[in-house]
């Protein structure tokens, strides 16, 4: 998914997204959702990250700790979906496939 992250327009993702896109990037930020949106997550303290961690083989250590420190040991939330963002995503692998293969 990360190859078109790049011409996704952040706005379409919800405020919270807009936040970790800031914190750890856009595509990092789309493959959490993928595996994670809609689902209620826990993100530790930075104290207690390890690489063991489930987050980390998605976004990786720097990116869990990024968001850690911001939302480290706040209660379980939400993790939207961010369907907009993920459609266009998919729109544009379309649009790629479909102008490299003519």
């Amino acid at each position: 998914m990360s190859d078109l992250a790049d011409v996704i327009n952040p706005d379409l993702l919800p405020p919270l997204l807009q936040d970790f896109e800031r914190l750890i990037g856009l595509a990092a930020t789309l493959d959490l959702v993928r595996t994670y949106g809609g689902l209620r997550i826990f993100i530790p303290t930075p104290s207690r990250v390890t690489p063991e961690h489930a987050l980390v083989k998605i976004i990786g250590i720097g990116g869990l700790i990024e968001l850690a420190k911001v939302y480290g040991g706040e209660a379980h939330f939400a993790l939207p979906k961010a369907e907009r963002a993920l459609l266009a995503v998919r729109n544009a692998r379309i649009c790629h496939e479909y102008q490299n293969n003519k």
